[in-house]
This record gives C-alpha cells, structure tokens and sequence, in this order.
C-alpha cells in the first residue's frame, strides 16, 4: 500500500491532457512517447512505430473516449477481430453474474448475446467505485507514456519491462491487473509460436488520469501479424493499483 501511494504521488508530477474523445489531439499527444531506445528494427518492424501508436490512439479514443459501444465493436470488427466463444467469456468474467451488479436499466439480453450484453456493460463499469474506472485524460509528455519492444519464443514467452524516466517498478509495481477482453484477435500470441516459432511485441505504457482523481499505468500488449501485416492487441492491464477498486473493464 505504501508503495502505491508513493506511485500515485510520482505519477501525480506527469502533465495530462483531456483528448480521449478527440482522436487526432490524441494521436499527437502520444507523438510525444519516447521511442529513442526502442529498437523496432530489431524486431523486424522497423518504420511500424507510427501504425503502433496510430493503433494506440485509436482503441484508446474507441473504447474511453466517443462512448458508443456500436462504433468500438465496428472498430474491432473491421480489423478483424472475432467475439470470444461465450463459455470460454462466461467461465473467466462471471458476465451474467456481474451483470445485475452494474446494469440496473434492464435485464440480461442471454447467454450468447455478444452484442448487446457489451453494449450494456460498455459504459455502467466505467463508472464502477465512484469514477475511479473511468478515464478522462491521458500524460502529455514523455515520462508517461512509453514502449517497449521484444520477441516472444515459445521457450520464452514473457515480456520485457517497460521502464524510461519513471523506472520498472512505478510502471509495473508488483500487482496487475487484467482487464476482460471480448474479442479474439485474428491470431492469437499461441497460434503465431505455433506457426512462427517467435512473435515480435510492442508494449505500449500510458499513464491515464481517471474521474475521481486517481491515475495508473495501462499497458497494451500488440504482437505484429505476419499474416495480415499488422500489429493486433492481444492484452491490456492495469498496474501499481489496488486491484479491489477496478471494475472488469470490458474490452
């Protein structure tokens, strides 16, 4: 708990800037990510660090800041992205279960029912304990947002650290947490080993200020796709936080 509290006062010093909800001010806001020491030709991507934070920018303004869970599930569908198998969804994020305890306006669509059952947790768990899952801006300057590059094997599939200004262990601290993804992406991180044997990522770390005040890390995990030319995101989690105080956050 110390330890966290001592991020929050650290992460308090970072400029922040209101531009989820406007795309293009948030595509320039992550320009100012430090990408001097990451090494994109080293992993075979040399020239695809602006799709990355073309990318970035695009979930982010997607699923936090335009509100619409029919635009967010076009902009997954239109690149590819498939719904997750409900049992597989149902069995990790207890959706029916948690329904009741966030959407209060109507009943659960069943199970199955992909579409609207999003649609109806897409904005109620942003505002899950008081705000403090909603974001509303993201860091302005280098120190809060960051990338980090790498190749996962299937003999070694983790990741480095994001680290820069703020260090490791205020990026990452010693908890995470996952959020709930509802979609496949057209390759998953298994079948690229399976099929390459490595998979290049990119960590992309951003610092968001949320509603009630608080800021954390998120960091989005992208894997580059040979076989659709493209990087995809495969994970987003929340760390150096009290993991009790944050809501699914479907995504």
């Amino acid at each position: 708990a110390t330890a966290m509290r001592e991020a929050q006062r650290e992460f308090r010093t970072i400029s922040t800037v209101p531009v989820l909800d406007d795309l293009p001010a948030l595509r320039d806001t992550l320009a100012q990510t430090d990408l001097s020491t990451t090494d994109f030709a080293s992993i075979g991507a040399d020239g695809r660090a602006d799709e990355l934070l073309d990318l970035t920018a695009e979930f982010l303004h997607a699923r936090f800041g335009q509100g619409d869970p029919r635009e967010y599930v076009r902009w997954r569908t239109n690149r590819g992205y498939r719904w997750r198998n409900w049992a597989e969804l149902d069995a990790l994020w207890s959706i029916e279960e948690e329904w009741p305890l966030v959407v209060k306006d109507r009943a659960f669509p069943g199970a199955g029912a992909h579409a609207e059952a999003f649609a109806g947790l897409f904005d109620p768990t942003l505002d899950w304990k008081g705000g403090h899952n909603r974001p509303v801006a993201i860091a302005s300057e280098p120190k809060g947002l960051g990338v980090v590059t790498g190749v996962m094997t299937r003999g070694a599939p983790t990741r480095e650290f994001i680290s820069g200004e703020m260090g490791s262990e205020l990026w990452h601290g010693s908890v995470a947490a996952t959020a709930c993804s509802w979609w496949d992406p057209p390759n998953t991180i298994d079948a690229l080993l399976e099929r390459y044997g490595s998979a290049d990522y990119a960590d992309v770390g951003v610092i968001l200020e949320y509603a009630d005040g608080s800021r954390r890390p998120v960091i989005l995990t992208w894997v580059w796709d040979p076989t659709i030319e493209r990087w995809t995101l495969q994970h987003l989690n929340s760390y150096n936080t009290d993991p009790n105080l944050l809501s699914a956050w479907h995504y």
